[in-house]
C-alpha cells in the first residue's frame, strides 16, 4: 500500500500537481512557478523584483538588469525521490542591443512500480521527467526612439518535454514580459533612485498538448508584480514584493515576500503565498555573496515546510562576472 502512494505522489507532481484519468491530460511541472533558492525563499514573488538572471523563468524583461555576464544553477530536493536541477546563464548584448538568456531544467523522478485499475501490481516499472529548454531576449525599445523611459520588455522561447509512464509529451510555449522601473526615494533617502519595480508577463502561449487521447492548451498564466528597495544604506537593505498570478486553469495565487541583507554579504528571506498553494504557504531562506577576483559569488539556500511531508530545499549557486 505504501508503495502505491509513493507512486501515486509521483504521478501527482510529475503532471501539474495533479492526474486526471477521465481528461488523460498532463502538463510538465516545468511550466510552474520560478526557479532560484532566492525565488522559492520570496515565496515565487518575482516578477516586479527581476533583478538577475533566474528572472528567465518569471519575468524575461529582467534580463535588462544584468550588467555583465552571469550564470546561475540550482539543486531541489523534492518530495520523496524527486529532485530538480536548472541551469541559467545571460548576458548584455554590446552597442546597447539589448540582453539574452538561456536556461536549461530537469525534473528526475526514480522508477516506480505500474498498477492497474485492480490495484494489482504490473510486471514492469515505470519512469517519468520533464526536461525543458528556453531562450530569452530583453530590450528597452525607447532607447531607440531616444525616448527617456525604462520600461524593458522581454520575450523566451521554451520546449517542454515530458515523460510519463512510458508515454512521452512535447510543447512549445513562450512568455512575454514587460518591466518598468520608477525613480523614486527610499525610506529615510530624499533621492530617487530604481527603487519600484512594476513587473507584468504572461506564461505559456503557444501549442497545446497531448497526452493519450485528449489534447490540452498549455497552463497560461498572468503575473502582476511589485518590487520596492524601501531601505538602503552601506550597511542595510530592505527589499519587499509583491506578486498575484493569474492562472488559467487555477484560483488566483498571492505572495509576498521580504528580503534583508547585511553588508551587501548576508541575507535573511522569508515568502508566503496566500492562496492556491499545494505545497506549503511560507517558505524561508539565507543568502551569501561575496566579490572576488572580479566576480560576484553568491549561494543561496530555501526551505518550504510541506505539511505531512519532508521540507523542500533548494540550493543555488550564482557567478556574475
Amino acid at each position: 500500500m505504501k508503495k502505491y502512494l509513493i507512486s501515486l505522489i509521483m504521478i501527482l507532481f510529475s503532471v501539474q500537481q495533479s492526474f486526471t484519468a477521465e481528461a488523460g491530460s498532463g502538463i510538465p511541472i516545468l511550466m510552474l512557478d520560478s526557479y532560484g533558492a532566492r525565488q522559492v525563499a520570496l515565496g515565487d514573488t518575482f516578477t516586479g523584483i527581476a533583478d538577475d538572471i533566474n528572472s528567465i523563468s518569471v519575468n524575461p524583461a529582467g534580463l535588462s538588469s544584468l550588467q555583465a555576464f552571469e550564470i546561475s544553477s540550482m539543486y531541489m530536493k523534492y518530495l520523496e525521490d524527486l529532485s530538480f536541477g536548472y541551469l541559467a546563464l545571460g548576458m548584455p548584448l554590446p552597442s546597447n542591443a539589448g540582453y539574452v538568456g538561456a536556461s536549461l531544467s530537469l525534473f528526475s523522478v526514480p522508477d516506480f512500480d505500474g498498477y492497474d485499475l485492480a490495484g494489482n501490481k504490473s510486471a514492469d516499472s515505470s519512469s517519468s521527467g520533464d526536461m525543458g529548454f528556453s531562450v530569452a531576449y530583453a530590450n528597452n525599445p525607447f532607447k531607440l526612439l531616444n525616448i527617456d523611459a525604462n520600461l524593458n520588455l522581454g520575450f523566451s522561447v521554451k520546449y517542454i518535454q515530458s515523460k510519463l509512464a512510458g508515454s512521452s509529451i512535447s510543447a512549445l510555449g513562450f512568455d512575454i514580459g514587460g518591466l518598468y522601473r520608477l525613480n523614486i526615494p527610499n525610506l529615510g533617502s530624499k533621492e530617487a533612485k530604481e527603487n519600484l519595480g512594476i513587473g507584468v508577463s504572461i506564461q505559456n502561449l503557444g501549442s497545446s498538448i497531448k497526452y493519450k487521447a485528449e489534447e490540452t492548451l498549455l497552463p497560461q498564466n498572468l503575473r502582476f508584480g511589485l518590487g520596492y528597495r524601501g531601505f538602503n544604506s552601506e550597511n542595510h537593505s530592505v527589499l519587499v514584493g509583491f506578486d498575484v498570478n493569474m492562472p488559467n486553469d487555477s484560483d488566483s495565487i498571492m505572495s509576498a515576500g521580504l528580503e534583508y541583507t547585511f553588508m551587501q554579504i548576508i541575507s535573511a528571506r522569508a515568502g508566503y503565498k496566500f492562496s492556491g498553494t499545494d505545497i506549503g504557504g511560507l517558505s524561508f531562506g539565507i543568502g551569501a555573496g561575496y566579490n572576488l577576483s572580479g566576480k560576484r559569488i553568491s549561494l543561496d539556500y530555501a526551505l518550504v515546510p510541506v505539511e505531512e511531508f519532508n521540507t523542500v530545499h533548494t540550493f543555488s549557486l550564482g557567478i556574475r562576472f
